[in-house]
């Protein structure tokens, strides 16, 4: 059961220059590898973690901006790789109501989708709200992924969040 958080998933960003935390499910016991490699398929970065409790946890690190990069998670025979990873700089944006006002909404909302690209580097993770830690969160986190800018797609993104 390896199982990397949908943080590391396919289309992720990583923060540069800082040290990358990556965690996610495994079975206890069980020796995690987490390579880091670029689009040419040279390791970047590697580290193995010993699950515990079910999670692992290793740490990658400080890498300079990148494109096409892909992290690959080993655990005994299981491979899980996710691709297209950037490493750039990652926001957070939230806390405040205002995060919410979508950019379908903005005064000039049609305009900035119809604008928008899938090659801009602009990538949106949405985080369900939840109140607290309960049986539905790690599904519900199971369920979130990365997404590529795009009409089509970014219309529910925080306005707040990508004019920033």
């Amino acid at each position: 059961m390896l199982k990397p958080s949908s943080l590391f998933g396919n289309g992720a960003v990583l923060c540069r220059e800082k040290e990358i935390r990556i965690f996610g499910e495994a079975d206890s016991g069980s020796e995690v590898r987490v390579s880091l490699k670029n689009c040419h398929g040279d390791i970047l970065a590697e580290n193995v973690s010993i699950a515990r409790d079910g999670r692992f946890e290793a740490t990658l690190m400080p890498q300079k901006a990148g494109t096409g990069c892909s992290l690959i998670f080993t655990a005994g025979p299981e491979t899980v790789t996710a691709g297209d990873i950037l490493i750039g700089d990652v926001y957070l944006a939230g806390g405040q109501s205002n995060m919410e006002f979508e950019i379908q909404n903005e005064r000039n909302g049609k305009q900035l989708l119809q604008n928008l690209m899938s090659d801009c580097g602009v990538r949106f993770y949405y985080t369900p709200k939840q109140r607290m830690k309960d049986a539905d969160f790690d599904a519900n986190e199971r369920n979130t992924s990365w997404q590529l800018a795009s009409p089509e797609n970014s219309k529910s993104w925080s306005a707040v969040g990508l004019y920033f």
